[in-house]
């Protein structure tokens, strides 16, 4: 009887790899993180659609709205801590001279969001695997 649940729940951790790595691969299909002119663009497009007063700062509530709203990733937007992280690591990656931009993100620190935001959703879904 042991040995039967062992197995079960190895192979339950199996098909939820799966399917976590299959949606990290969607996820990075959706999030332009190249440093091109084409993805700049689309970064651009993207971060006005997060910015939803147009002042030129997404703010934390903003980057949630947006996620699940813009990008269409509510999975990843349900995950708060993951959200949290990518956008403390983010607001602090550039040195900015506007008074605000300690406590929101610029457009020049939205393409570090975005990756931060896929790692750490990574790191999320596999911890809650040993769990």
């Amino acid at each position: 009887m042991i040995r039967r649940k062992t197995k079960k729940k190895k192979k339950e951790k199996d098909i939820s790899i799966k399917k976590i790595k299959n949606y990290l691969d969607a996820i990075t299909k959706k999030l332009p993180i190249e440093r091109t002119g084409e993805g700049f663009s689309k970064r651009k497009q993207i971060f006005d659609g997060f910015d939803k007063n147009k002042n030129g700062f997404i703010s934390y509530i903003e980057a949630l709205q947006g996620i699940k709203e813009v990008l269409g990733l509510v999975e990843v937007g349900e995950c708060k801590p993951a959200v949290y992280r990518a956008f403390l690591a983010a607001k602090n990656s550039q040195r900015n001279r506007r008074a605000l931009s300690s406590e929101f993100i610029e457009l020049n620190e939205f393409r570090y969001f975005l990756c931060y935001l896929r790692q750490y959703y990574e790191y999320y879904q596999m911890f809650s695997l040993i769990n």
